[in-house]
């Protein structure tokens, strides 16, 4: 399996992905920025600047990755069914979902290893700006250290967005639909849990999980109807 997700990792060139992720850390840092200053302007408790800060790095790099993640998704899995090349895939001496499941892992180690890093960088960030922001760094590092559940949800749901994006590029055989879905349903389901401390923010993940979970156990299935 790693043999055949290294091979994913070169034929698809994904070391040029990692220009993406330094990007992606750039308009997260920008984005979580500029909440905390809005939030920190309306209430001046430091306390609930430092969460909503904590909170949109956690849900903004998610949103981004996961959206990465569909386009990843949308070119080793979309474009070998929407050009036809995935019956060639078949014709090697491995299994249709061993195949498929090389690519997906691919995608999601990729996804998982990038936002680790952005968060461990972003929340770095975070510390040592606390002159700009006048925070006290010990009330952040705390705070930082207490959430680790918000941090493990957020890697859960990037990989069931994930899972779910290889059932819609199935499906759809279309790599833009794909990450405007994906897009969609990410954006607007940390939009309305955004500063939120309720019970959503652990179970929301696990449903996206559980979803993407099924939907990828229908495209294995599927894969068998396949001609070659």
């Amino acid at each position: 399996m790693f043999n055949l997700m290294k091979i994913e990792f070169k034929k698809n060139k994904m070391k040029s992905d990692i220009f993406g992720v330094i990007l992606s850390n750039i308009a997260i840092f920008i984005a979580s920025t500029i909440t905390a200053i809005l939030v920190g302007f309306k209430d001046v408790s430091q306390e609930n600047v430092i969460y909503y800060h904590i909170e949109q790095i956690v849900q903004v790099t998610v949103v981004i990755f996961s959206v990465y993640g569909a386009i990843l998704v949308g070119n080793l899995v979309g474009d070998e069914f929407n050009y036809g090349t995935v019956k060639s895939l078949f014709l090697y001496p491995q299994s249709r979902g061993r195949i498929l499941l090389a690519k997906v892992c691919t995608v999601i180690a990729f996804v998982v290893l990038s936002i680790i890093f952005t968060l461990g960088l972003q929340l770095i960030l975070f510390l040592v700006s606390n002159k700009v922001f006048s925070f006290y760094v010990g009330l952040g590092y705390n705070y930082i250290l207490s959430r680790p559940i918000i941090y493990f949800m957020g890697i859960i749901s990037a990989i069931g967005f994930v899972l779910l994006a290889t059932f819609i590029s199935y499906r759809s055989k279309s790599t833009l639909l794909t990450v405007l879905v994906i897009l969609l349903v990410s954006g607007k389901s940390y939009a309305d849990r955004l500063g939120t401390r309720s019970t959503l923010n652990t179970v929301f993940p696990i449903i996206i999980f559980i979803i993407g979970i099924l939907s990828y156990i229908y495209v294995v299935k599927n894969l068998n109807e396949i001609d070659v």
